[in-house]
């Protein structure tokens, strides 16, 4: 399926959900989080059937003495069952994003859907039942 294709979809959504607010801390690579709670989680989000993807945002060094507090931007996927939705976990992928353009959220909804994609593929999983 094709990026084009996937937005057509009655059950496509992409939501910005906190990363706005943060993309002047993304920008100058220095985000004060409370270390303590963990990880930002679900800071955008691309929903398409039964397979979504989020943006999940931590710190370099978060578990350490000395944090940096520079931005790790990094994928978490989860698939929709016959019950509920399931984590399959961190993807092992940073987005690729040129935070300083304007067109940000666009580059972010494509990356985004672009990673959903290869994933969905490579793992046999499907947009239109639960997996």
């Amino acid at each position: 399926m094709t990026f084009e294709e996937a937005k057509q979809r009655p059950d496509y959504r992409f939501r910005l959900t906190g990363i706005q607010l943060l993309i002047r801390d993304i920008r100058e690579e220095h985000l004060e989080i409370d270390l303590d709670n963990g990880p930002l989680i679900g800071e955008a989000v691309l929903e398409i059937g039964y397979v979504d993807i989020e943006v999940n945002i931590s710190v370099n060094g978060m578990f350490s003495e000395t944090p940096t507090y520079k931005p790790i931007i990094e994928y978490f996927m989860c698939v929709k069952t016959e019950d509920d939705w399931e984590s399959i976990g961190y993807l092992g992928i940073e987005a690729d994003v040129d935070w300083w353009s304007n067109r940000w959220k666009e580059e972010l909804e494509k990356d985004m859907f672009l990673v959903l994609d290869t994933f969905v593929r490579l793992g046999m999983l499907n947009y239109n039942r639960p997996n």
